[in-house]
């Protein structure tokens, strides 16, 4: 399942995740997703930001 996180008529920049992650929406609705649908203005910059982060240690779980 995917999730689309920009607005109407933004250009899309389609991430694939490693592995699921439990989204949170409104009204206490989740779902798991593999792919992330962002609305960026500097795909480029945002591929080398994840690529800069890539095997770093991912930090503590918000919902714990």
């Amino acid at each position: 399942m995917d999730l689309r996180l920009a607005l109407p008529g933004a250009s899309w920049t389609r991430v694939e995740l490693a592995s699921p992650l439990r989204a949170a929406g409104p009204l206490g609705l989740s779902r798991t997703v593999r792919v992330l649908g962002l609305g960026v203005d500097e795909p480029g910059a945002l591929a080398a930001a994840v690529e800069a982060g890539r095997g770093s240690t991912p930090g503590p779980d918000p919902e714990r």
